[in-house]
């Protein structure tokens, strides 16, 4: 029984440290497995979900029209070390010249403004591509999947 709470706490551990990654949760399981870390797996998911900030309304969030800003009571709560009032999580779809295709790539971005998925695409698109590392790439849309509000923080 010790061997399993031992396995838990590397899986835990490894959760957190692949959290600002945003990797898909299979990905974090495969890779808490290989470095001896594994328990129930509708447990894993909960605390995946946890430690990168997913909400339970993900799926709804993803499906708002795009000028109907994220309700409050769908938002995380997390402290985000005065960095802003919000964190903005979304996927962004990116065409590569070099191999002729469309790739996703989950992202995110902090702001103080508490606005619509339709605002947040703009202002992201506008801002991604002085930060891009991948010259070959370029995005040509993004869509709001999540919202985390800093409680310090006023909405």
């Amino acid at each position: 029984m010790a061997g399993g709470g031992i396995s838990k706490a590397i899986a835990k551990a490894i959760f957190k440290s692949l959290a600002p990654d945003l990797l898909r949760p299979i990905a974090m399981i495969n890779i808490a497995r290989t470095q001896g870390g594994s328990y129930r797996r509708q447990d894993m998911l909960s605390d995946i979900r946890r430690y990168t900030q997913r909400s339970k309304y993900e799926t709804q969030i993803a499906a708002l029209s795009r000028n109907t800003p994220v309700p409050q009571a769908w938002m995380g709560q997390a402290d985000l070390g005065g960095q802003a009032s919000y964190r903005v999580y979304g996927v962004g779809t990116y065409y590569d010249e070099e191999i002729g295709g469309y790739y996703e790539k989950h992202t995110s971005f902090y702001t103080n403004d508490h606005t619509r998925p339709d605002v947040f695409e703009e202002q992201f698109m506008e801002y991604q591509p002085l930060t891009e590392t991948e010259p070959a790439s370029r995005m040509v849309s993004w869509k709001q999947t999540y919202q985390v509000h800093d409680p310090n923080t006023p909405f």
